[in-house]
């Protein structure tokens, strides 16, 4: 009876224990999700839909660029007062848009992002924390 005891306070301890890293690694993400939206969350990316729209975005540069089948848009992102939310230009400075962090995971490497280039509004998950653009070959360069 005495052994029976043991196995039990060992097997209730051992499940005591894996219950609390359980909860204590479910709280430290989500503190760190709660950070990212009161902070901002790592915008650096690439982001992309089903039917291949891409968004990517280099924050050391503030440079961001908008790809889908038909066309290329390149230019640079203005942060706002709001941590997840970016202003869009073109080259030539003009608003094109906007692009609005909903969420990411605190690696950087999974989330959403709402992007609106010339009026129309995607959602976009991230699926890298590493940019990547094309570069545009121009005529007569």
């Amino acid at each position: 009876m005495i052994k029976s005891m043991r196995k039990s306070t060992v097997f209730l301890a051992i499940a005591l224990t894996i219950i609390s890293i359980l909860y204590l690694t479910v709280q430290h993400r989500e503190n760190l999700i709660l950070k990212g939206a009161r902070d901002g969350y790592i915008f650096n990316g690439i982001y992309r839909d089903t039917q291949m729209n891409t968004f990517a975005v280099l924050e050391q540069t503030t440079k961001w660029q908008f790809r889908n089948a038909d066309s290329m848009i390149t230019g640079a992102y203005q942060k706002t007062d709001d941590p997840n939310f970016y202003l869009l230009y073109d080259r030539d400075r003009n608003e094109v848009g906007n692009a609005r962090l909903s969420y990411a995971m605190p690696d950087g490497t999974s989330g959403l992002i709402y992007v609106t280039i010339h009026g129309k509004t995607l959602a976009l998950d991230k699926i890298t924390r590493n940019p990547m653009f094309v570069v545009e070959n121009k005529q007569g360069e």
